[in-house]
């Protein structure tokens, strides 16, 4: 036991680990003592902020998944799901409501989810965690895409010269 504290005749005791405890309690005055045998449970486990409902990423990419719980003394245990609800293949359990996850191109189209438990509590669940895995792009790709941006910024600058031509023909029409 840490504290006891008697308040309005409610008696709040706050103990360092759950498990069967024996309190004493004496009066100021007089003689009559009684003692208790109490249970001190874990804090039921509760999810204050929970996972994101989705999460793209590049094969190789690496990122912190976590999400926000209380509760005493938890135990969080990751899975992949193929639903986002069945708890499908295990990843591993930590002490935090927190893992790191290195994208591999079979995780695409999977849900990432984490159950929490403790002594004397029910298991509960996260939410899913969609997860869409891309390809990283090939070299060819990536110059693709430049040559369509560079094409695209040459069309700009052609709209831009048309645009001023037509701006000066007016004010040259604006001038006679």
């Amino acid at each position: 036991i840490i504290s006891a504290r008697l308040a309005n005749n409610n008696l709040t005791i706050q103990c360092k680990k759950p498990g069967e405890t024996t309190i004493t309690i004496k009066p100021q005055t007089g003689s009559h003592v009684a003692t208790y045998k109490i249970n001190v449970k874990n804090v039921a486990p509760a999810i204050t902020k929970n996972l994101d409902a989705s999460l793209s990423l590049n094969v190789g990419d690496k990122r912190i998944i976590s999400f926000s719980a209380n509760g005493t003394n938890n135990v969080y245990t990751w899975y992949f799901s193929k639903d986002g609800k069945s708890k499908t293949t295990l990843i591993g359990s930590t002490n935090a409501p927190s893992m790191e996850l290195t994208a591999t191109k079979d995780m695409n189209g999977k849900y990432l989810i984490c159950t929490i438990k403790n002594d004397g509590n029910n298991e509960i669940m996260t939410s899913a965690l969609k997860l869409t895995v891309n390809e990283p792009k090939k070299e060819e790709d990536k110059k693709e895409e430049v040559k369509e941006e560079d094409k695209k910024e040459e069309v700009k600058e052609e709209d831009k010269e048309k645009e001023d031509i037509e701006d000066e023909d007016e004010k040259e029409d604006d001038i006679e």
